[in-house]
């Protein structure tokens, strides 16, 4: 009543329309036939939970992006987002506004400023936001949950809830981030019914998912119940590497771990220097992912030394958000030619020139090591400038690894 009467219409339900809005906006001439075609079909009816595996790089964003924008520009409604990094958020929505979609896109996070983020509240309270991306942990704050309540109970529900990366539930969510959990805990009580067919609907994206993410991610939303319904697509699974990237282990007989009076990184750190070598600061970057902070900071040091004509830095989570965001902008201009990294630079890390991928040791998780592997080679128009048909990532490892 504060704000008068919000018009809600009926969205569009044929495919056609939700082309053209792509073509439109995004200057694709349609989506992908074989990926992101029967994910659509499976959103747009808007009659189920829907749960999409696809590779990194495949184009997971707009199949959320394009139905929550051109739905919500009927009804109103605000489609809700659950991402795993604040890099990622700024990245999306960014992408957005440079689209020309400002007013109605946004995110939260607790490193903008307190003008920025009474904005996005304002947004959310007025119907301005039709898309809005948030951390797992944003749930824990009081006033982040009666905004969205006002909301909820202005347009009788959230257009979607969609969770990025929904492995994270499962894998994450017990392991990692608990937030993920409390997030998940919290939806089910304030947006969605499990078994009620007029409910808000999940949307959930990975390119990591097994029978055993399945059954955690039914579990942990409810949606295990008979009568809930919930679409699995493509129905085919796809192999989570992309076709240009090519994998290799290469067995460097040197411990890493354990008794430090034995560990050396100086065999792994030869073999990794000569790959930086044989790339091209202007057209490639290198990315080598770490399992400590501690070695990202110390090898990055040493090729700094090394390897003076490539500007190389180091990126783990123990860094301010501030210098994070610096590092991901310095590599995406290519003003950083090299990045030793934990997993903490992984998910949603879209640039477009990372050509060459090194493992220092094999990650704690298979899921971790497809998604970080997936960060390479996005960008065709990149890979052809450098001469790359194929991009080559080298996982080196040890026997006591």
């Amino acid at each position: 009543e504060l704000f008068g009467h919000i018009e809600h219409r009926k969205p569009p339900t044929d495919y056609n329309a939700y082309r053209q809005f792509l073509k439109k906006n995004w200057h694709y001439d349609d989506f992908k036939k074989d990926t992101q075609q029967p994910a659509i079909q499976a959103i747009i009816p808007n009659d189920a939970h829907v749960l999409v595996r696809l590779p990194t790089g495949e184009g997971k964003s707009v199949l959320f992006q394009v139905p929550a924008l051109l739905r919500g520009m009927h009804t109103e409604r605000l489609t809700l987002v659950i991402t795993t990094l604040r890099a990622f958020m700024r990245v999306e929505v960014m992408s957005l506004w440079r689209l020309g979609v400002y007013q109605c896109v946004d995110y939260l996070s607790s490193d903008r400023d307190p003008w920025e983020i009474s904005e996005v509240y304002q947004g959310i309270i007025d119907n301005r936001l039709k898309l809005l991306f948030v951390a797992p942990e944003r749930f824990r704050t009081v006033r982040f949950r009666e905004a969205m309540q006002r909301r909820c109970e202005n347009d009788h529900g959230l257009e979607y809830v969609v969770i990025d990366e929904a492995h994270c539930v499962s894998h994450w969510g017990f392991e990692f981030r608990p937030d993920y959990l409390y997030a998940m805990s919290e939806i089910k009580k304030s947006f969605f019914s499990p078994d009620d067919k007029n409910t808000t609907h999940l949307l959930m994206f990975s390119a990591t998912v097994t029978e055993a993410v399945i059954g955690a991610l039914r579990e942990e939303t409810g949606l295990c119940r008979e009568t809930a319904n919930l679409k699995i697509c493509p129905e085919n699974y796809h192999h989570p590497i992309q076709d240009f990237i090519k994998i290799e282990a290469v067995n460097v007989k040197s411990p890493i771990y354990g008794n430090e009076a034995h560990a050396n990184l100086l065999p792994r750190q030869s073999f990794i220097e000569k790959i930086i070598r044989k790339a091209d600061p202007q057209k490639s970057a290198v990315i080598i992912f770490v399992t400590r902070k501690k070695h990202a900071e110390e090898i990055a040091e040493a090729f700094n030394e090394t390897l003076p004509e490539y500007r190389v830095r180091f990126f783990h989570a123990g860094l301010p958000s501030l210098e994070r965001l610096e590092i991901y902008d310095e590599l995406k201009e290519k003003k950083a030619h090299v990045l030793v990294c934990t997993k903490a630079f992984g998910m949603g890390m879209d640039i477009s020139h990372l050509h060459h991928c090194v493992h220092l040791a094999p990650p704690s998780y298979l899921e971790d090591y497809l998604q970080e592997v997936g960060r390479t080679g996005r960008g065709e128009t990149d890979r052809r400038d450098a001469g790359l048909e194929k991009i080559t990532c080298t996982l080196l490892y040890d026997p006591s690894d």
